[in-house]
């Protein structure tokens, strides 16, 4: 009979915990950053290959548009590189744009992307 109670009484302390742990976890998850692919394009009059990354990165590309990465008098900005298959070299740069502010469906995101 003694175990029986002990048995309860464990269960009845640990109910709570093992409840609360049953719960889904609720989050709210989002980048300030966007992220592109490799742009790519065929030039009609000679059929040469261009393609154009972006990054935030020192060496290599992410594709990665990120706020106030650059400068800040522009809301987004990141390094490019261009690489021209006519030539055969990648020449580097940086970009920065002023992304819209408004977000008419309320997902956390301008409406630009």
């Amino acid at each position: 009979m003694k175990y029986i109670l002990i048995f309860l009484m464990a269960g009845g302390l640990l109910w709570p915990g093992i409840s609360r742990s049953a719960e889904t976890a609720q989050a709210r998850l989002y980048c300030l950053s966007a992220q592109f692919q490799q742009a790519t394009a065929t030039s009609v009059y000679d059929g040469f290959y261009w393609r154009l990354n972006l990054t935030t990165l020192a060496s290599g590309d992410n594709g990665e548009l990120a706020p106030q990465f650059l400068t800040t008098s522009y809301t987004h900005s990141a390094y490019v590189d261009l690489y021209s298959e006519l030539y055969g070299e990648t020449d580097p740069g940086a970009i920065a744009l002023n992304v819209p502010a408004n977000d008419a469906n309320g997902d956390g995101f301008p409406d630009f992307f």
